[in-house]
């Protein structure tokens, strides 16, 4: 067996086993050297890495080893998109190309705190897929599409003024990387003529042509959408909306918008319906002309804490146009304000119990949940529902509290916003025995409506008893010396 030099002492090594991380202590020489080794996790190779598919919507269900804890997806190229990078089986969607595309998946791997503990790799290939095109000639000139209505809906506008009563269009296939096998179209006009072809429309108005695609290599399915515009350029998009039925609506409740055209929308113009319920501008639907008189909407939770200037705590409505005949600046309307208040809720406890003696002290509890906006002008506040109490009966002596303590139902006492609201806690000393009932009613916005809730206390009468004890006799008077008692055996 070899032996070191007297001077150096032996290897010493101490491993601690985690986890996550194995430390290992060197003493060597008197210095001392950590080395940290992370525990590895892993993820088996899941059963779509490697293979080929149509694009589309696809979940990577994937097999996680011991020890993982958290994940990070990332790819490239970047041309894909995913619902969650930190979900285990999130779901992936690649967008058509002409050409196919692989994808590198990488997906990192955590333990428990927070510490990498592996990586792996995986490849998705999205086959190739035809993405339907078309060219269109109007009077033998090109028409270039534009995108009034958003770049995944180009549209072959015809702006005349007047708006022309009919054009005809003859089309050609523009599809990459070719011509698709089969190509379905649906022309918008009761047609299904395949390309090349001459289609005729009727104006004003717009109409939408679905071009289905299926590649003849790959057989994956590809559509898309164009539009066709038959319009004046001479009348803007101009709309007036405000709010119908009143300013104050309820969570959950149906609340409109009144529309006002005063020059009537040409035929093709869209309106996107925008709330500031999460940011400043939220799409929510899409509208096109005719306007409809009024619009209905369902907002799902109060408006406190949302702004439209220069009111607070409202909601805001607002109706951008789109039109693709129009080149200038189309008016949007906005509906404002918009208070939405929630119904109020409530349950009520009590202390020490619901069985109490005359003379004891009762303390009464309030639960009260809900919202309501007070409306003073342009400025408003959030408020918790205001409240009520009542104890029945009532005869002379009864019972007492604190004044005021009930609360005070207000010039208007079928309208809660004008109640002042009693005490939380409300504490209550009854004076006579019976069983009495404590209850509680509690409101915002009356068309939201009211919420009740009570609880039977029982007072018993301070106890008399049975029988009685006789005093007795004084004991003589004791004129002895007293004894004095020396050991204690506690």
């Amino acid at each position: 067996m070899r032996k070191d030099h007297p001077n150096m002492p032996y290897l010493r090594y101490a491993a601690a086993f985690a986890r996550t991380s194995v430390h290992v202590l060197f003493c060597l020489l008197g210095f001392h050297t950590t080395l940290s080794v992370r525990a590895q996790c892993t993820a088996a190779a899941p059963l779509w890495d490697g293979t080929s598919e149509c694009p589309g919507a696809w979940p990577l269900n994937t097999n996680y080893g011991p020890g993982v804890d958290a994940v990070t997806w990332s790819w490239t190229p970047v041309g894909a998109t995913m619902d969650d990078i930190n979900a285990f089986d999130p779901v992936f969607t690649t967008n058509p190309t002409a050409g196919g595309q692989t994808y590198t998946l990488t997906v990192d791997l955590f333990d428990i705190n927070g510490v990498l503990c592996g990586s792996e790799v995986f490849t998705f290939e999205a086959l190739e897929a035809t993405l339907p095109g078309l060219n269109a000639l109007y009077n033998l000139n090109t028409v270039v599409p534009a995108y009034p209505y958003g770049s995944g809906f180009p549209v072959f506008a015809i702006c005349d003024d007047p708006a022309p009563s009919s054009a005809t269009f003859d089309f050609t296939d523009a599809s990459q990387p070719g011509a698709p096998s089969p190509g379905v179209l649906d022309w918008g006009n009761t047609s299904t003529l395949p390309l090349p072809c001459s289609q005729t429309y009727s104006g004003p108005g717009l109409d939408t042509i679905t071009y289905v695609a299926t590649d003849p290599q790959s057989a994956c399915v590809t559509t898309s959408q164009f539009g066709v515009l038959l319009g004046s350029s001479a009348i803007p998009p101009s709309v007036s909306a405000t709010p119908f039925g009143g300013n104050e609506h309820c969570v959950g409740d149906s609340m409109f918008v009144e529309i006002t055209d005063a020059t009537p929308d040409p035929l093709g113009t869209m309106y996107v319906v925008y709330t500031n319920e999460v940011g400043s501008a939220t799409p929510v639907d899409t509208l096109f002309a005719p306007l409809p008189a009024t619009y209905g909407y369902v907002f799902n939770n109060v408006s406190c804490g949302f702004s439209q200037a220069p009111y607070s705590n409202t909601y805001a409505m607002t109706l951008v146009p789109s039109y693709g005949c129009y080149s200038g600046s189309p008016n949007s309307s906005v509906a404002v304000p918009i208070y939405v208040s929630s119904s109020a809720t409530t349950s009520i406890s009590i202390l020490p119990d619901d069985t109490v003696c005359v003379a004891e002290p009762v303390s009464v509890n309030a639960t009260n949940g809900g919202q309501w906006i007070d409306v003073n002008g342009l400025s408003s506040s959030c408020n918790p529902p205001n409240f009520l109490w009542t104890i029945s009966p009532n005869p002379p002596g009864a019972w007492s509290t604190l004044p005021n303590a009930l609360g005070i139902p207000g010039a208007t006492p079928a309208d809660p916003t004008t109640w002042i609201s009693g005490y939380d806690p409300l504490s209550v000393v009854f004076n006579l025995p019976g069983v009495y009932t404590i209850s509680i009613e509690t409101g915002g916005i009356a068309a939201c409506g009211l919420a009740n809730d009570s609880i039977v206390i029982c007072v018993e009468a301070e106890p008399i008893p049975l029988f009685v004890i006789d005093p007795l006799p004084a004991p003589p008077c004791y004129s002895g010396t007293p004894l004095i008692i020396g050991t204690n055996n506690n």
